[in-house]
């Protein structure tokens, strides 16, 4: 990304009610250049992509060219002094530090009461919003205040505050320590989020063990709590637990539900909860309050535009889950539609690794409607995106095209493509028996005769769930998809009336 691109990127993220405050305060400013500032800002803003060039042969009539560097650099600062106010009535940790400004400013003009009242209204805001790292520092503000100008008894003052400044670090000590363990297995998690190493999987589930992951109700701190349950959360997912995952994603959306204050300062991480609990309810196979938690997403209200573009993957990708997972495969093709025309809207500013699990997700959806053209289009869509994270997905889009190429009667380049595909995945050590099947059973289909076919999805669906049985630790992403296939083609049929047959099943 080039230096240029950021002013660039910066006006394109701003709301349209941020954009309007920035001219409004730059106008009240009475600045000198506040013409050329304006028209500088709504130039990049009606480009989709960044061109110096243009942007100097619109503004030659009003602006030199050589003072292009200075004005853009001095219109992003200006950018951002606009957007700290705007933001200061809404940001938590902004009105703190106010307060704090303000009561340095009335200790300076001797005003004591004030300065008390201002460090006490602080601390009452910080203790509210759990903001424990800035207690510290204004704790001992306000000692240093009580004991100099409140006319109160020094002992009387200090013993109470020394507790308390006790109480806050044993605190923090915990959150910071929980914390670091809930960071530890979430990078793993981004790293590997298949993590199919025995050795490390034990690792992980001895943390279980630990005394800090026991005992939460003991927990005092939001951050705390948040932590603690992650870490839960994480560990099941390397175990592949859902079942015992699922209570503590739920209890993560109840601690934002019991906790306005926290909720209400940081409506996106309550948004990756309730996404979080989503996907939980997906790999455990629960529906029951799935569209109603989908509605909650829905209802909360975006300020920005990255958060419409959150909103956005994080409705989609769970429309499509839904779709798959309770067999409602007639809203495929609006469904996609209303995805593409996003897509067209939100795709560049959408981050690789979600964009990966949008079109793995359609891809999937496509694959078990029947409709392996589209299905073979997003898998390619799926590949040729440069991400460093979801590489189980595009590992699952890499053996899926395996199948479509079956499906598609592209024979000659499928053996071509099982050689290929065997030989990288042995290179990265990823050849596991999940693998090992679907590429030696393709092979014998490859081999066969139709009449023996039937035969060879059988033994191959049975060591399919024999597999799943014997491992269930273990993660394959397109398991369940590869046995749905299988099943359609024992039975005769489409993997669509396969899967509602199985959901039936399941419902009984």
């Amino acid at each position: 990304m080039n230096a240029t691109d950021d002013l660039h990127r910066l006006i394109e993220s701003l709301s349209p009610s941020e954009k309007r405050y920035f001219k409004l305060f730059t106008v009240r400013q009475g600045l000198k250049d506040e013409k050329n500032y304006i028209l500088l800002f709504d130039l990049i803003d009606k480009e989709d992509e960044y061109d110096e060039e243009k942007i100097k042969k619109k503004l030659k009539k009003t602006t030199p060219v050589k003072v292009l560097p200075q004005l853009k650099n001095y219109l992003l600062n200006l950018i951002m002094r606009s957007m700290r106010i705007y933001r200061s009535e809404t940001n938590v940790s902004n009105t703190i530090f106010e307060l704090l400004q303000d009561e340095q400013f009335y200790k300076d003009r001797g005003l004591y009461d004030l300065h008390i009242k201002a460090l006490k209204k602080a601390k009452d805001i910080a203790i509210a919003y759990d903001l424990t790292y800035l207690l510290f520092p204004i704790l001992l503000r306000l000692k240093g205040a009580e004991i100099n100008y409140s006319g109160k008894n020094h002992f009387e003052i200090i013993e109470p505050m020394h507790k308390e400044e006790d109480i806050l670090l044993e605190n923090l000590i915990t959150e910071t320590k929980i914390g670091q363990l809930q960071t530890n297995l979430f990078c793993q998690y981004v790293e590997d989020p298949l993590l199919n190493d025995a050795e490390k999987i034990n690792v992980y589930n001895n943390l279980k063990d630990s005394t800090l992951l026991q005992n939460f109700e003991n927990l005092k701190t939001f951050k705390s709590k948040w932590h603690f349950l992650r870490a839960h959360c994480m560990i099941c997912r390397f175990n592949n637990d859902n079942t015992t995952a699922l209570p503590y994603y739920r209890k993560i959306i109840e601690l934002f539900d019991t906790n306005p204050h926290q909720r209400n300062a940081d409506m996106n991480e309550y948004k990756v909860a309730l996404n979080n609990y989503l996907a939980a309810c997906h790999r455990a196979g629960y529906y029951d309050d799935f569209l109603q938690t989908l509605n909650k997403v829905q209802d909360i209200p975006t300020e920005t535009y990255n958060e419409e573009i959150g909103t956005f993957h994080l409705v989609s990708n769970n429309k499509i889950l839904y779709a798959l997972n309770t067999s409602d495969l007639t809203i495929k093709n609006q469904l996609l539609k209303d995805i593409e025309a996003g897509l067209l809207i939100y795709k560049k500013s959408i981050k690789g690794k979600s964009l990966v699990a949008i079109y793995y997700n359609i891809c999937i959806m496509c694959f078990v409607s029947g409709d392996f053209y589209k299905a073979l289009d997003y898998s390619n869509t799926v590949l040729n995106l440069q991400a460093e994270a979801r590489k189980d997905l595009q590992s699952g889009a890499k053996l899926l095209q395996l199948i479509l190429h079956y499906e598609l009667d592209n024979l000659q380049l499928l053996d071509s493509l099982i050689r290929n595909t065997t030989r990288n995945l042995q290179k990265e050590n990823k050849y596991y028996a999940f693998e090992k099947l679907l590429t030696s059973n393709l092979k014998k289909l490859l081999k066969s005769l139709p009449d023996d076919r039937k035969k060879i999805f059988t033994d191959f669906k049975n060591d399919l769930l024999l597999l799943k049985v014997a491992d269930e630790k273990f993660k394959f992403v397109i398991m369940d998809e590869v046995i749905l296939w299988t099943s359609s083609k024992i039975n005769q049929s489409s993997m669509s009336s396969e899967l509602k047959t199985e959901l039936q099943i399941q419902s009984v």
